[in-house]
């Protein structure tokens, strides 16, 4: 998260070797505060890299405890207003409110944490790999079971991004059945199964996937035994 913030300014064009280049603002806008130790945390902690390694090619403000409702939308449209050329917003629930403000203010970039909606040429999306831990829990809970069920709690279901469950490196047969289970929840979703998909169960999983009843727009995707 901390060089993804770094590494976006680049490629966005913000980051000009001109000496006399003009300092670009970057705003954020958090969902709690900075010492949260958690997820805000970490975007702060980019925010701070990202002025230690642009020095005075950048300044940043930021807007704490931001509820996800208009009060966002008055606070993005504060940064844009005061001439900010790049924004974050940090939060998935903040996804109407950036389009809303992006639209107002076509010159300014946007980039919103998590989300899936680019409706605007000046809004991007960023995220981390979450999948790689969700394959792990669903490793993890698959060798645990004893009734060979198990779901998974997911704030949100994000139609655009790959779901991905893992079949499991050991247990094949509980995670298989758990997400054949799971299939009939995620109709056009992409799935990208993890495991060994040669086992038999894994064939399995693979051609339920390509069935027009159960995911139409579904990938698959081997990921190493």
């Amino acid at each position: 998260m901390i060089k993804l913030i770094t590494t976006t300014i680049i490629f966005l064009g913000l980051m000009l070797g001109s000496a006399n280049a003009d300092q670009k603002k970057i705003g954020f806008i958090y969902i709690g505060p900075p010492g949260d130790h958690g997820w805000t945390y970490m975007h702060d902690q980019g925010r701070q890299y990202m002025e230690s390694q642009l020095g005075d090619a950048v300044s940043s403000t930021y807007i704490e405890n931001v509820p996800e409702n208009a009060d966002a939308v008055r606070a993005i449209r504060k940064l844009a207003a005061s001439g900010h050329d790049l924004i974050f917003t940090t939060s998935f629930n903040y996804m109407d409110q950036t389009l809303e403000v992006a639209k107002e203010f076509p010159d300014v970039k946007f980039e919103h944490a998590t989300g899936y909606k680019r409706e605007h040429p000046n809004v991007s999306t960023y995220a981390a790999r979450f999948y790689e831990g969700r394959a792990i829990l669903g490793t993890i809970a698959g060798s645990m079971t004893k009734s060979n069920v198990i779901g998974t709690d997911r704030p949100h279901w994000i139609p655009e991004g790959p779901f991905l469950f893992s079949i499991g490196n050991f247990l094949q047969h509980k995670n298989f059945q758990s997400l054949v289970e799971m299939m009939k929840h995620l109709l056009g979703y992409k799935l990208i199964v993890a495991g060994k998909t040669e086992t038999p169960y894994g064939k399995k999983v693979l051609q339920k996937m390509s069935s027009k009843h159960s995911v139409p727009d579904g990938t698959r995707r081997k990921r190493g035994n």
